[in-house]
């Protein structure tokens, strides 16, 4: 998804109004795509950062990407520094990618139950 969207001119993500929260961290984990060799300490590391990792699956079934890796779950109290964040998970052994997409929306929607939308626009003066 980031290789789309960085190929992107123009980013928009679509959500329902249930995803918006006031704080990162809070409500939804960071999905963290890890090799399957050595994820469980792939795991302990992301625990030290401040997180609850749970692997997606069992670890007798875990769920496996389209590329065979895995998928650990990484529940965040809150999130103060969601870029930082994101630069510290990345340069994990192990680490694939994160869910965070920092600064590659350019647009996004949000769908409300009574069928309203918002729309709101990343500021032009940001770069990727």
């Amino acid at each position: 998804e980031k290789i789309v969207a960085r190929a992107s001119e123009l980013e928009i993500i679509v959500i329902d109004a249930g995803k918006l929260v006031d704080r990162l961290g809070r409500g939804y984990p960071v999905p963290v795509e890890v090799v399957p060799f050595g994820w469980s300490q792939t795991a302990r590391v992301l625990h030290d950062l401040g997180c609850e990792v749970k692997l997606r699956g069992s670890s007798t079934q875990p769920y496996q990407t389209d590329n065979g890796n895995y998928l650990l779950d990484c529940r965040f109290s809150a999130i103060d520094d969601p870029a930082g964040l994101e630069r510290k998970i990345v340069v994990l052994p192990g680490v694939i990618d994160c869910g965070l997409f920092i600064g590659l929306a350019h647009r996004l929607i949000i769908g409300h139950p009574d069928g309203r939308c918002d729309v709101r626009e990343r500021d032009a003066a940001r770069t990727r």
